[in-house]
């Protein structure tokens, strides 16, 4: 007999195969690839603010921070916040930092601030880029929605990228970072890059989720994720109270109607597709990072994870056993160690030392870096 629910479900929730299909992917070597997808026009220019940093008793200006709409010839609009800085005040490093926002995010709150204190602290470009719809500029068709899959918004992403590169005349290498929905995208920039002139030097990725398709069994334990992670993001607001950081939340989540569309009937069915374990297998074995993997996040499958990147020898995974998926919003500093450490192991050497990003071990680099201030001059 056949069971209504469970083919609704398979409806909803398509295969990683009929994602593709329905998305018009060509496919070459079992990769997808969506022909004709570029910018459509010119990107939207919402608003300009300057970037600031303290001088004593007054501010200085260092930059700028550039909020964008982006529309691709298949009608699927993404907002990108850019934050560009004065030659004084900018890196010698030749990279950016790029960030996928994560599911229900947009480009400001945590994905803002943090942007603000690489730029800040460490004289890095960076670039952020929203999910489908987070320009709340127009209604989505079901065709379109239809359409939506992590490959092609990682196509769409990396040509993004090397538009607002041209336009701002930044660097073309990326130190790519993700979390939840962002570090599901990341593995599709890696396969993607080399298609529009960018390189990927390190993945930088938090929480990744589903690396295999839900199945209609599995509702129960996505009933029983929703009740852990309340809990855990209860307790992470609180230790961001205590940290008097909890500002941070603020201008986090996109609730617009059009922004909540696209997540529930196009971007959560790619989520929940298996396709982010699929793409990390498909992504070169030489592709360079960090995984921040939380141990009670049902939905993350922490061993799964670990079996698909067994094969790629320079992505480090780390476990935190007592963290939720909400946890992903704490330990910031953390994150921007590893890009001081990436930006100084590409000045210093020319190329980045994956064990130093990640670990920081390399006495030499403490002598060397007296070296940088007249290397620069």
């Amino acid at each position: 007999m056949v069971n209504v629910a469970e083919c609704a479900f398979d409806s909803i929730f398509p295969t990683v195969e009929d994602l593709w299909e329905r998305s018009g992917a060509d496919m070459k070597n079992d990769v997808p690839h969506f022909k004709n997808l570029e910018i459509s026009g010119e990107p939207t220019e919402y608003a300009v603010r300057n970037l600031y940093v303290k001088d004593r008793l007054r501010r200085k200006k260092i930059g700028s921070s550039i909020l964008l709409g982006y529309t691709m010839s298949d009608g699927i609009d993404r907002l990108v916040s850019v934050r560009t800085l004065d030659d004084k005040y900018r890196s010698d490093a030749d990279m950016i930092t790029t960030t996928s926002t994560a599911l229900t995010t947009t480009v400001g709150g945590y994905a803002g601030r943090r942007d603000d204190r690489i730029a800040r602290e460490i004289g890095l470009q960076t670039v952020t880029i929203g999910a489908e719809g987070s320009t709340h500029e127009r209604r989505l068709t079901s065709a379109q929605l239809g359409s939506i899959t992590l490959a092609k918004t990682g196509q769409s992403e990396q040509a993004i990228l090397a538009h607002v590169s041209q336009r701002f005349d930044l660097p073309t290498r990326h130190y790519g970072m993700g979390d939840s929905r962002g570090a599901m995208i990341k593995p599709a920039h890696v396969l993607y890059a080399p298609q529009y002139g960018n390189e990927v030097l390190f993945t930088d990725i938090k929480a990744p989720c589903i690396p295999d398709r839900l199945a209609y069994d599995d509702v129960p334990k996505v009933a029983l994720w929703a009740g852990v992670e309340a809990v855990g993001g209860a307790a992470v607001a609180a230790a961001l109270f205590a940290e008097r950081d909890l500002g941070l939340l603020v201008g986090t989540f996109d609730a617009h109607p059009r922004a909540m569309s696209a997540v529930a009937r196009g971007i959560i069915p790619a989520l929940a597709s298996g396709e982010a374990g699929r793409l990390t297998e498909l992504a070169p074995e030489d592709m360079r990072g960090h995984v921040v993997l939380y141990g009670l996040d049902i939905l993350s499958s922490v061993h799964r994870w670990h079996e698909i990147y067994s094969h790629k020898f320079d992505m480090v995974l780390k476990n935190v056993p007592r963290g939720s998926h909400a946890h992903l919003l704490s330990r910031i500093g953390l994150q921007i160690d590893r890009i001081k450490r990436a930006e100084s192991s590409l000045l210093l050497d020319g190329e980045l030392d994956t064990q130093y990003v990640v670990r920081g071990h390399k006495p030499d680099y403490q002598k060397q870096a007296s070296l940088r201030p007249a290397a620069n001059q």
